[in-house]
């Protein structure tokens, strides 16, 4: 059965109008409706999303789901990692200047395996515009 197929028939089981399942899974009504349609195919991230929203797994609409973890066999932990690696950086973007700093000095004290400087994004904001006299 074709994706387009198969995602129909899970919202029409579930009850789920193409408003509402948009809805549920934060995308636009035209999009769910391309997808069911076959004019569009659905990207990984839109079909987790989707998926969640129909309380299923991803492979339950897209059988290729399940041939491809299939054929990623043990490199399987490398595509979580990358999933993780992107939600780390998209996060890190949104942070303050000192909140980067922390963790950055958190990492270093974490490689290095010293123990963290307490307050240390205060203690560099503290001395990064003080002058000192070298005598």
């Amino acid at each position: 059965m074709a994706v387009a197929e198969r995602l129909k028939e899970l919202r029409t089981q579930r009850q789920l109008s193409q408003n509402r399942l948009a809805v549920l899974a934060g995308m636009s009504p035209a999009q769910i409706c391309q997808y069911e349609s076959g004019r569009s195919a659905i990207g990984v991230q839109n079909l987790k999303k989707i998926a969640a929203a129909l309380g299923c797994q991803m492979k339950d609409i897209d059988a290729r789901c399940e041939e491809a973890a299939a054929v990623r066999g043990a490199n399987h932990n490398r595509y979580i990692g990358d999933d993780i690696l992107r939600e780390i950086v998209d996060i890190w973007r949104d942070l303050s200047a000192a909140d980067k700093m922390e963790i950055t000095a958190f990492v270093a004290a974490a490689k290095k395996r010293l123990p963290l400087p307490e307050n240390s994004a205060k203690k560099d904001e503290r001395f990064a515009n003080r002058r000192v006299k070298i005598t």
